[in-house]
């Protein structure tokens, strides 16, 4: 081949009995998040991928997110028998990888000359499970858009795959691992992502207003030791920021181009920075792009001059990683805050006139019973606007999964983001139910959200989710 491949990056269609999961290649964090009222986000690492491929003059490029759009597996495989690309790109995480892998060699087998590639935090860290299988043929270590778009050169027959650095590869009977790629240091020099792919779908959180929902992230690495998330050993702990004319140039896009009129900032923490995140507040405010949004915040990261930056600038949700109620277990995780900071970020956050969610998990190393107990009666003192219960999952790339591996053995076929694959899987699916109900089921909860609809569409999305929830948590629905 001498000419640009035709490459197609793909979210793999659902079978029966599988689940939603946010798993993106950009995202390190989500290795593998169960999402229990059944959305997806927007494949924002696809996307930014497909668009360095794409950098490529002549270049054909596709994307299609069959979770979104609920395709069968055969429609699937019949669009790439008919389209044939040459190369087929897919983020999996631990929680996708082994049916992304059964997928893709499938796909192969109704269009032999197409080659896989596969990306994301699993494959980064253990390489050797994404050649488990003859789905993959190319695997792509680390930060992907560079990766992505040499490696379609070397299919095209540009450069030899040696030469790719971050890429893994068959050569024969034997695999290769090439050396790692750097971190992309300027990240302004990053084409924004191919939005235009998403139009088809409709991505919509429980938690979002009405209108077109779409993600950015403004920042990538993280320095803070946490225990469970694999941002660290994806993007290390030194963290690269996007200069703001760079986002705001991006939001403008998004805004004026796409017809996006919710939008998520879902860097790991949001709120880095106070300085950078007030000026950013400022010129969305002074740019007078009409849109909403949330972020994505650590409770030690806020303040009252902050927090009515971010009002002032159109945000209406700030989401706090809380994790715990139990200092023990906040402490032995390396999550380097306290119970006491989230109290106070949540009373700041409500003064300031936004409304505050959180994200706890249970079955951290060590944790009790007595601890998560502490944690359901925190969710209830915060009177967050909306709360999410998990179950902590040592994926590969965390200092978790480290610390318990010997204890684990080497099947992941366990990790579906839903059950406990560590500690006491009995007790901690009971507690997730136990956190749904007490959270959710007051009487007071149930009268205040119900007070906040002002659609059809707001009471479509809460009966929905509500439903989501109360199936699955009370009423044992699967």
């Amino acid at each position: 081949m001498t000419s640009p491949p035709k490459a197609l990056f793909l979210v793999p269609p659902l079978g029966p009995g599988d689940f939603a999961t946010q798993t993106d290649a950009v995202l390190a964090r989500c290795a593998g998040i169960f999402t229990k009222t059944d959305y997806v986000i927007p494949p924002l690492g696809l996307a930014y991928c497909a668009a360095a491929v794409e950098a490529w003059p002549g270049a054909e490029v596709n994307l299609i997110d069959a979770a979104a759009g609920k395709d069968r597996p055969e429609a699937i495989l019949d669009h790439i028998a008919s389209a044939r690309p040459d190369l087929i790109y897919v983020a999996a995480g631990t929680s996708t990888l082994w049916r992304d892998l059964a997928f893709l060699a499938r796909a192969r087998e109704v269009s032999p000359a197409t080659q896989t590639a596969v990306m994301g935090t699993h494959v980064s860290a253990r390489p050797q499970d994404g050649f488990a299988s003859p789905g993959a043929d190319f695997l792509v270590r680390g930060e992907p858009e560079a990766t992505c778009a040499e490696l379609a050169r070397a299919v095209a027959g540009e450069i030899p795959y040696a030469k790719v650095a971050g890429l893994s590869w068959r050569d024969g009977d034997r695999l290769v691992h090439n050396e790692a790629r750097p971190l992309i240091e300027d990240l302004d020099s990053l084409p924004f992502p191919a939005r235009r792919f998403f139009r088809p779908y409709e991505y919509a959180p429980p938690f979002m207003r009405r209108g077109r929902f779409d993600i950015i992230i403004t920042s990538r690495g993280c320095p803070y030791p946490c225990n469970y998330c694999s941002t660290g050993a994806y993007y290390g702990r030194k963290i690269r920021f996007r200069s703001n004319e760079n986002v705001l140039a991006e939001l403008r896009a998004m805004v004026e181009e796409e017809g996006v009129s919710q939008v998520g900032f879902w860097d790991d923490t949001f709120t880095i920075g106070k300085r950078r995140v007030i000026e950013l507040c400022d010129m969305i405010c002074a740019a007078d792009l009409n849109f909403a949004w949330m972020c994505m915040s650590r409770v030690d990261t806020v303040d009252e001059e902050m927090l009515a930056a971010l009002k002032r600038a159109g945000c209406y949700l700030v989401i706090y990683g809380v994790e715990s109620g139990s200092q023990r277990v906040l402490d032995r995780m390396g999550k380097k805050t306290t119970v006491a900071q989230a109290h106070e970020a949540f009373a700041a956050t409500r003064r300031a006139g936004l409304e505050a969610a959180a994200f706890f998990m249970f079955g951290n190393l060590g944790e009790q019973e007595e601890d998560m107990r502490a944690t359901i009666d925190l969710a209830r003192e915060l009177d967050a606007s909306f709360a999410s219960f998990n179950i902590a999952t040592p994926y590969p790339g965390t200092e978790f999964y480290e610390q318990v591996k010997e204890e684990l053995g080497a099947a992941f076929d366990g990790y579906d983001a839903r059950r406990a694959v560590y500690g006491d899987a009995e007790l901690l699916e009971e507690y997730i139910k136990k956190g749904y109900r007490e959270f959710y089921l007051r009487p007071a909860y149930v009268w205040r959200r119900l007070r906040r609809i002002r659609s059809a569409g707001d009471l479509g999305r809460a009966a929905k989710a509500g439903w989501d929830v109360v199936g699955r948590y009370v009423l044992g629905r699967n």
